[in-house]
């Protein structure tokens, strides 16, 4: 049964929609998509380092320009959701990498109470959740050498 229209607002299925030609949104999808899925939008944002309670990198941002004063400042990653990648990008001045629950949620493994990896000026980070526990991240430097990301001490 095809239908008449040429827009839908406020759609919302529940059990399985068969589509056999192209679905094209400006909003968001919330849910599983499978098959060719072109388009991904890359959410940017904006994160200040702060020095105790840390900037928090808002919830499904997938490319981060982090400004902080000191090295010592901390940055908190949103809450896991596995599969997500995430780009920091930092210039002058490096900072504290954190999870959103550092005792039980790590980076490359490193958990603990008050444990952070630390991020060099003028680095890349390249984030992903691989689990509901853990974060791995890679790094680059601004020459293009690839590394790795401390584990969380």
């Amino acid at each position: 049964m095809a239908l008449a229209y040429t827009k839908l607002t406020n759609l919302e299925v529940t059990g399985q929609m068969k589509v056999g030609s192209v679905i094209t949104t400006t909003g968001g999808v919330v849910g599983n998509m499978t098959g060719n899925v072109t388009g991904y939008a890359l959410k940017s944002a904006a994160v200040t380092a702060v020095a105790t309670t840390g900037g928090a990198i808002p919830a499904g941002v997938t490319h981060a320009v982090i400004t902080s004063a000191l090295a010592t400042n901390i940055v908190k990653l949103p809450a896991p959701v596995v599969g997500l990648k995430i780009t920091l990008i930092v210039a002058a001045n490096g900072y504290e990498l954190k999870s959103s629950a550092p005792a039980t949620i790590g980076i490359n493994g490193g958990v603990g109470a008050a444990v952070s990896s630390s991020v060099a000026a003028n680095t890349v980070v390249k984030i992903e959740c691989v689990s509901l526990t853990n974060w791995i991240a890679s790094t680059l430097t601004a020459a293009g050498v690839v590394g790795v990301l401390e584990v969380a001490v």
